[in-house]
């Protein structure tokens, strides 16, 4: 399951709507990223290079040092969210561990008020695989963003790229008729 293009703008609705800015700001890192819900809910700040703009995990499910380019969304929250920061995490908590533990009571509210009653968080992570996949990125280059240890846990964005692939050869294949004079 995958926030498709047609769910998309309710979806930020939702999220936007939460009172908890950290709800919203996690909720959006976990989409801009890829990253698992504990990777970001624990993220510290010495794990964030501002000046390369990269993000890298030290303690990962696959137990692989993790690195990712931050875009832009994402570089955004966490520049707003510096700027607030007084410990170690990027969301931290009166809790025992000093970090967010959990947003499930705001992911509850995103998925009553959006209708995707199925959509889990993890599916937050397959969202970006897939648009990836869509957008015609090789499983490769999504297994490297989303942390894949094995290209076989990726496999099953094949299905999205097989159809990019077939519309995008359909539009070469338009292009090239398109010299035939004689059509």
């Amino acid at each position: 399951r995958y926030v498709t293009k047609e769910e998309m703008p309710d979806f930020f609705k939702a999220v936007n709507n939460l009172k908890s800015q950290d709800a919203k700001d996690a909720i959006m890192m976990l989409l801009f990223t890829g990253l698992r819900k504990q990777n970001i809910l624990s993220l510290k700040w010495d794990s964030i290079n501002f000046n390369d703009s990269i993000i890298t995990l030290y303690e990962t499910k696959n137990d692989e040092v993790h690195t990712q380019k931050l875009t832009d969304s994402a570089l955004k929250i966490l520049k707003s969210r510096k700027e607030k920061a007084y410990n170690e995490f990027v969301f931290p908590s009166s809790s025992k561990s000093g970090h967010l533990e959990d947003i499930k009571r705001h992911w509850e509210d995103v998925r009553k008020n959006t209708g995707m009653k199925d959509l889990r968080i993890h599916d937050l992570r397959r969202t970006l695989g897939s648009w990836l996949a869509i957008d015609g990125e090789s499983l490769q280059y999504i297994a490297k963003i989303l942390g894949h240890k094995s290209i076989q846990s990726t496999k099953i964005y094949s299905h999205l790229a097989n159809e990019f692939a077939q519309e995008s050869h359909k539009n070469v294949v338009d292009k090239i008729a398109g010299y035939d004079e004689e059509r």
